[in-house]
């Protein structure tokens, strides 16, 4: 719902860039503003598909160590230009991101938990030029919101599977942090961006992150992180 809402204002604000007319008589000066907004460049939508290595960021929750799992993102993106002057950027999209770790207690238990949610990117992008023809370089930062729709919470020393956002584990909301850089060339675009969450994790009745976890509700946070390598093209 949140990015159906985005996407729809930033296409009535396209709408009405087309529209746009600088306060002048100058009809030469009027045609070049039409053009602009006109122009490929100023709107674009986007195709995704990457690799997630992702985390959990563990304060508190002693005894268990945590390392990276892989997931994957997928989705589409919609960029408008926010600046006539300025090739400044807001990008907003629907994603699949999955998220996630590796925990392992001190007594050798190894648990996995894997979090599979719709995402949507709010960033500003500013596209730097360089000598080579149609090729740019794309600093961004921003924030992200998530729903999670799925996952499993894996352990493996006593063979059981549970469903990650059921009561007792993890709650399905997050939202963060994020920053990157990404690179185009003609059509082509790719993108190294990290992710870092600012929600605690764990369900309001974390009852079974306490036995397994070592989770203390009053002192402890589980935070999402992923590091994303991201491929696509901009149309």
């Amino acid at each position: 719902m949140l990015s159906v809402l985005i996407l729809g204002t930033a296409s009535a604000f396209a709408q009405g860039a087309g529209t746009y007319r600088r306060p002048t008589g100058d009809r030469t000066s009027q045609r070049h503003t039409n053009y602009l907004w006109q122009h490929s460049d100023d709107q674009y939508i986007g195709v995704r598909i990457g690799y997630n290595d992702a985390k959990l960021a563990l304060r508190g929750c002693s005894g268990v160590a945590h390392s990276a799992i892989s997931g994957m993102n997928v989705g589409v993106v919609y960029g408008i230009r926010l600046s006539y002057d300025n090739p400044f950027y807001f990008e907003t999209g629907l994603l699949y991101s999955g998220k996630g770790a590796h925990l392992r207690k001190a007594a050798g238990e190894h648990y996995s938990v894997r979090m599979h949610a719709l995402e949507a990117p709010l960033v500003f992008k500013y596209k730097l030029e360089t000598d080579l023809p149609e090729f740019s370089v794309q600093p961004l930062a921003g924030v992200f919101a998530s729903v999670g729709v799925g996952g499993k919470f894996k352990d493996f020393p006593d063979r059981q599977k549970y469903t990650t956002f059921q009561s007792g584990f993890f709650q399905n909301f997050d939202f963060g942090f994020r920053l990157g850089c990404g690179v185009q060339y003609q059509l082509l675009y790719a993108e190294l961006s990290y992710d870092i969450g600012m929600v605690n994790m764990a369900s309001s009745e974390a009852s079974d992150l306490e036995h397994y976890m070592n989770y203390d509700g009053f002192n402890d946070k589980i935070r999402t992180g992923a590091l994303s390598l991201t491929l696509g093209v901009n149309f």
